[in-house]
């Protein structure tokens, strides 16, 4: 079935149902009254008698059903009948609004310089020095590109500027035959099945296609995608989208086998290798320890007007003063929520008789992202011989860590000074306990930036007592 049908329907299974209540009831309704009518001409006593009260019942019916589906049709797109007939009730300045829309894309663009983060910069690959760049993954195409999450992590879906266009609004000239290419692949997230994983295979890369991205630029971008959000959690497997079929072998997280394929290809085509990060949630990231892999940015999820960013922060117009939201681990399986997680359960109950319902029981409490790793590495559990054993451990918390809650890097450096502390002393701290910190942060780099000041605390843990993690963070500047 056409999957924009489905969609439809998917969105629409309400107005589907009712429609397809009022088409039965109006073939009813013809039935009886065709059946009727034929026994009432062939002369048949009971039909003659009963053809008057078929057509007044027929008639009532179609009306009641007529009202019906209208009055569901007429509340269910009340806004918009009402916008058409009656207007929106404002007196609108078109000019304004033009400006205020332009003004509320700089600022997404803004926003979005403040958070993408940058991970990795080998030997000051970044910024770049030449505008012309090749974007390789089908996750930088128009309908692979990730805006947004799902559910309430969801925004608007029409008007966006995709990863290609904001590359070119940001002053980087992309190689358009390669971005074809990629937008001409007939994939999309499609719906609540985004985590479906496309990519190009062997053929993709012929040694035209990749001679005159050579003879472009040469330096690429890889994007690599993945989408989340509310409603279900990610999925334990990959599903490869161009053979339908699930590996089980790699979490959502991880690249995939076609991925894996394609950063082979490009380190080994070109001097310079970005990898961007198109994401809603973390991702496995050890593969970029790879000394072919210059540079490394988790871009996230940028909304509808965000990604300019990417390309201001690759040239250097604007910097990189973005952190972690979450940690980087380098097997997500090391999390603690990821024992009770994912998209297929932990346990299956049944819905009713003909269905099933996948049901996970969360166990991890308090201990999500980096209240789970620092509190364990705290309690000494990466250096325990479970740890060791299980993930192959060796070096503690170094070797499950790539990256901290709060980590990120910069074109340029800043020191720290703790200027002045008001702690009140000899006192218990309570919610209404004030604590001030000045702390003088200096650029003593060569290049203009911004920098994140971050307060954590060790709260006090009774054993037995209300789970607590080692450390939190209470404030940033």
């Amino acid at each position: 079935m056409n999957p924009v049908l489905v969609q439809f329907i998917n969105d629409n299974m309400a107005f589907v149902i009712i429609a397809a209540i009022a088409l039965v009831g109006a073939i009813a309704a013809a039935v009886l009254l065709a059946v009727t009518t034929h026994g009432a001409k062939t002369g048949k006593g009971f039909f003659v008698a009963t053809k008057r009260l078929a057509v007044k019942y027929t008639l009532t019916g179609l009306l009641l059903v007529v009202l019906l589906f209208g009055n569901f049709v007429l509340y269910s797109f009340s806004g918009t009948i009402t916008l058409a007939l009656c207007g929106s009730g404002l007196n609108v300045d078109e000019k304004a609004a033009a400006e205020a829309q332009k003004n509320s894309a700089e600022l997404c663009v803004e926003i979005a310089e403040d958070g993408i983060t940058l991970l990795k910069n080998k030997d000051n690959a970044l910024p770049l020095t030449n505008n012309k760049i090749n974007v390789f993954g089908w996750s930088g195409s128009k309908n692979g590109f990730v805006h947004q999450g799902a559910g309430s992590g969801g925004g608007t879906d029409t008007d966006i500027t995709d990863l290609y266009e904001g590359l070119r609004k940001s002053g980087m000239e992309i190689n358009e035959e390669l971005a074809a290419a990629y937008n001409a692949m007939p994939y999309e997230r499609e719906g609540w099945a985004y985590y479906k994983l496309p990519e190009g295979d062997e053929s993709f890369y012929t040694s035209e296609r990749m001679q005159n991205a050579v003879n472009f630029s040469d330096q690429a971008i890889i994007v690599l995608g993945r989408k989340g959000g509310e409603t279900s959690d990610l999925p334990r497997y990959q599903h490869v989208k161009m053979t339908n079929k699930k590996n089980y072998d790699r979490i959502y997280s991880e690249i995939s086998d076609l991925e894996e394929l394609m950063i082979q290809k490009v380190t080994e085509n070109f001097k310079k290798v970005i990898i961007v990060f198109n994401t809603t949630n973390v991702m496995e990231a050890g593969f970029i320890e790879n000394d072919k892999i210059s540079a490394a940015v988790a871009m996230y999820a940028p909304g509808s007007k965000g990604s300019p960013a990417l390309g201001n922060l690759l040239m250097g117009k604007a910097n990189f003063s973005g952190k972690t939201v979450d940690t980087w681990a380098y097997d997500l399986t090391t999390a603690a929520a990821f024992a009770n997680a994912g998209a297929e359960g932990t346990h299956v109950i049944k819905a009713n008789s003909s269905q099933n319902a996948y049901i996970s029981n969360y166990a991890e409490g308090v201990y999500e992202g980096y209240y789970w790793y620092e509190t364990a590495d705290k309690e000494g559990f990466w250096d325990s011989e479970f740890a060791k054993n299980r993930w192959n451990i060796k070096n503690g918390y170094k070797d499950v860590v790539q990256f901290p809650f709060g980590f990120g890097l910069s074109y340029t450096t800043f020191s720290w000074e703790l200027e002045e502390l008001e702690l009140p002393q000899y006192t218990k701290i309570t919610p209404e306990t004030e604590i001030t910190l000045k702390v003088f942060v200096k650029n003593t780099g060569d290049k203009d930036g911004k920098d994140v000041v971050e307060l954590y605390c060790s709260l006090p843990y009774t054993k037995g007592g209300i789970e607590k993690p080692s450390e939190k963070l209470v404030g940033f500047a």
